[in-house]
């Protein structure tokens, strides 16, 4: 992959994570929606957008 393919790659992944964030923003003011349960949702897509820009970006430390 270029550098260019790269970027375009995480950037693509940036936004995702933007547009997932605003969906759990919009949850989140709702009385009805289970917070412990949108908490554990948020974590685990963070967790996966991460690793999403981890495989295209293939870090070798830690």
């Amino acid at each position: 992959m270029t550098d260019e393919d790269i970027e375009g790659l995480v950037k693509a992944c940036e936004r995702l994570g933007a547009e997932i964030e605003t969906c759990i923003n919009l949850l989140s003011s709702r009385d009805e929606i289970d917070k412990r349960c949108l908490s554990i949702a948020k974590t685990n897509l963070q967790t996966g957008v991460m690793w999403l820009k981890r495989s295209i970006l293939q870090p070798d430390g830690f």
